[in-house]
């Protein structure tokens, strides 16, 4: 399998991912306990910045779903955003461990999550340390 068609695949597998992500995985949690209200106090530092200003939770959710088919395609400015999407969302969750955020979240969706992560990983590695860099040119 040639690095183009291997970066192709990784950018679809992220883009079904990041559309998983809209399915409730936690009506897959099982427990003797009552957890809906426990779900829907967590994530506090996310909600609170997205509810508050709806504008910029817009534009996050847009390029979350545009970032992997303007990748594929080898859009000029893509790994750049790329590389700023992860930036966003690391800050975010390193802010919201400050200020006491929590997640409870089922194993799938945290399993996605990780998966998501490796893929997001391989595909700046293949666009910055391979052959592939020259796409952007």
């Amino acid at each position: 399998m040639n690095l183009e068609k291997l970066f192709r695949m990784l950018c679809g597998i992220g883009f079904l991912i990041v559309l998983s992500y809209f399915y409730d995985f936690n009506y897959l949690i099982s427990s003797e306990y009552e957890l809906d209200e426990i779900i829907d106090q967590s994530s506090n530092f996310w909600g609170l910045v997205f509810e508050e200003n709806i504008i910029f939770s817009l534009f996050l959710l847009f390029l979350a779903l545009a970032i992997y088919p303007l990748l594929a395609f080898y859009v000029k400015f893509s790994r750049e955003l790329a590389i700023s999407l992860i930036l966003i969302y690391l800050v975010f969750e390193i802010f919201g461990g400050f200020v006491g955020d929590y997640t409870i979240e089922s194993s799938i969706l945290t399993a996605l999550g990780t998966i998501e992560s490796y893929i997001s990983g391989a595909i700046l590695v293949l666009a910055y340390f391979t052959s592939l860099k020259d796409k952007w040119q």
